[in-house]
């Protein structure tokens, strides 16, 4: 059985004897993309943040205080809007 090279990694290793056709190399690779894949999933993850102190905000916290200054805004125009509206009605009144 062929050996790894010195300086190849075991990655690049693994990979060679799968495509050469060797069956247990070919399960073993394949687990070890599969290890790969879970961890960039749990990177991508962890970018949606959590309220750690130790962390800059993730998309999730973005996303809530945007909808928060949005909500506020909206409610600042509605309450001028119905302001307004009382000053007219109270105008027209007169």
């Amino acid at each position: 059985m062929p050996s790894a090279k010195k300086d190849q990694r075991i990655e690049d290793f693994f990979e060679e004897r799968a495509r050469a056709g060797d069956g247990p190399f070919g399960i073993a690779y394949a687990i070890l993309n599969l290890a790969d894949a879970q961890i960039a999933t749990a990177r991508a993850l962890n970018k949606l943040g959590v309220a750690d102190a130790s962390t800059p905000f993730g998309a999730m916290e973005n996303l809530a205080m945007e909808l928060k200054r949005v909500g506020e805004a909206v409610s600042g125009a509605l309450s001028e809007a119905g302001t307004t509206i009382a000053d007219a009605l109270s105008k027209e009144g007169d």
